[in-house]
């Protein structure tokens, strides 16, 4: 076989692993510092993709914060629509009278506090302390180093007080200090919570924070489908001479002793590297790739806590292609995030029930996410209805053993989540209906490669966010795992931070969050 020989390797070509193929190859020559990024399907992007039916072209993305100063730092240029009061919109059905109550928030700076003292004017005094607190502790945020030193950890006790307090709270435990308990205030805040894929009394209380005041620093999608944005990187890339294999697997992970050597490809042949960057599913780079036994005999605490981890669940996509962009507009929609729930405790109840593998989604209890573009902005309206939490097990046995039965079942759950939506929110839906397309969390399974069909990979739980976090550096040498935070921007500087690593800080001066001039 041919002896190929990369400086640097990176699979998967998600906007984690586009994002550090740019960053590599803006601070190397190309033609002396090689770099390849390895992709098992057909296009980049990952979960940021764009895909047709029949005409109807949808996108499995909806929101994005502030990613300005990246793309600008690769060179890359994307027209965008910000969300401003077409930001969130959260319909809350009343079980006992079916009245649906909608609160529609805007994006933009402190209207949005605003916005929800005057909705809450009981709790003025309270939501005021949070917003306060809460903006000073997001500041704090970009003084963090990813991997300080003691000096480092001593100085972050003057200058990320906040930080420090708060990194090991909840969500929930995090509200209780300022005395905030009612149901419909913590209902909002849950919905910053979901887009993570956790519920208030889980989700760290920094990352909730965080999600809140980026998307309200800015909230905005590409004008054109979603898959310009990668489709954008991607160009960038080749243009720098970077080099990408599509449609191609990566089947083991070559360590000799203590460190990478390269990767062997699902045709047999062998790409050599001393560095390499895996942006795919933890557990399926650990235990498919390199091999537990492995990792145990390098070293068995590290090999505990990838078999512990806990990662984010799974879910259940419908997506709709419409025939008249009016009965969107009527119900609230578009906007930047929906979500329509029945009651206040709906997501904690259907969380608990993953450990079991169980499904409780029903019309008594659920929790749906709502995907829908400004229909000015492309040719036909198109809605996406997904649920979550999902288990994954089920669904992949089944898909496996009984493809008839698997998709009579898909169709059953597909249906319900129509005649929710249709009941409380879009009336005769299904009377405008054109195209279905359904993705069951079997699917996420067989696109991303994530054995448990995680939509944000590891969970941001208290013991898996922040300090606690899986390090980017693993035991074994030159093999680096950037998990920053979920989300765009996350993908993004996580895949920055992974090469700042290799490049001794020349990207981010060993800062968590990448701003312009190290800043």
């Amino acid at each position: 076989m041919e002896h190929i020989e990369k400086d640097l390797i990176i699979i998967g070509a998600g906007i984690n692993g586009l994002s550090a193929g740019l960053a590599y190859a803006l601070n190397n020559d190309l033609q002396k510092k090689r770099v390849l990024i390895v992709e098992k399907n057909p296009v980049s992007g990952g979960y940021v993709r764009s895909f047709e039916r029949k005409g109807y072209r949808f996108d499995t993305c909806q929101m994005i914060s502030n990613i300005s100063d990246i793309l600008d730092y690769f060179g890359v240029e994307v027209d965008f629509h910000e969300f401003k009061q077409d930001f969130v919109r959260v319909f809350r059905v009343d079980p006992s009278t079916d009245n649906v109550k909608t609160f529609a928030l805007d994006s933009d700076g402190k209207a949005f506090e605003e916005q929800i003292i005057r909705l809450f004017p009981a709790e003025a005094q309270k939501l005021r302390k949070f917003f306060d607190y809460s903006l000073a502790m997001f500041h704090e945020i970009y003084g963090l180093k990813y991997n300080p030193g003691f000096l480092e950890i001593v100085r972050m006790l003057v200058t990320c007080p906040k930080v420090v307090s708060n990194r090991n709270k909840t969500f929930s435990a995090y509200l209780k200090m300022f005395g905030i308990d009612n149901p419909e205030i913590e209902l909002i805040f849950q919905a910053f919570s979901g887009m993570c894929g956790l519920p208030n009394d889980k989700i760290a209380a920094l990352l909730t924070v965080g999600v809140m005041y980026s998307l309200r620093e800015k909230a905005y999608r590409p004008l054109g489908p979603f898959e310009e944005l990668p489709q954008k990187m991607e160009r960038r890339y080749y243009e720098l001479g970077g080099q990408l294999y599509l449609k191609t697997e990566v089947e083991k992970i070559l360590v000799e002793k203590d460190a990478v050597t390269g990767i062997v490809l699902n045709d047999g042949s062998v790409v050599h590297s001393k560095n390499i960057i895996s942006t795919i599913d933890v557990k399926a780079t650990m235990q498919d790739l390199v091999g537990m036994d492995i990792l145990r005999s390098l070293n068995s605490q590290y090999a505990e806590k990838i078999e512990s981890l806990q990662m984010t669940t799974s879910a259940f996509t419908v997506s709709l292609g419409i025939d008249n962009a009016d009965i969107l507009i009527k119900a609230g929609l578009p906007c930047g995030y929906g979500l329509l729930t029945l009651g206040n405790d709906c997501y904690t109840q259907l969380y608990p029930a993953i450990e079991n593998n169980e499904f409780r989604f029903s019309e008594k209890c659920f929790y749906i996410g709502i995907n829908c573009p400004p229909p000015s902005e492309r040719d036909k309206p198109v809605l996406s209805i997904m649920a979550a939490p999902l288990p994954v097990e089920d669904w992949v046995r089944l898909r496996n053993t009984d493809r008839a039965k698997y998709n009579q079942r898909k169709e059953k759950i597909a249906d319900m989540l129509i005649s929710i939506v249709e009941k409380y929110l879009v009336p005769d839906l299904r009377k405008h209906i054109v195209v279905r397309d359904v993705a069951s969390p079997a699917t996420y399974v067989r696109y991303s490669g994530s054995p448990t069909g995680s939509i944000y990979d590891m969970a941001a739980v208290p013991e898996n966010f922040g300090a606690n976090r899986l390090p980017v550096k693993t035991p074994i040498d030159g093999l680096l795992l950037p998990k920053f935070a979920h989300g765009v921007f996350g993908a993004m500087n996580s895949g920055l931070q992974a090469v700042d690593i290799l490049l001794d800080g020349k990207v981010m001066h060993g800062n968590s969050r990448f701003t312009k001039m190290g800043k």
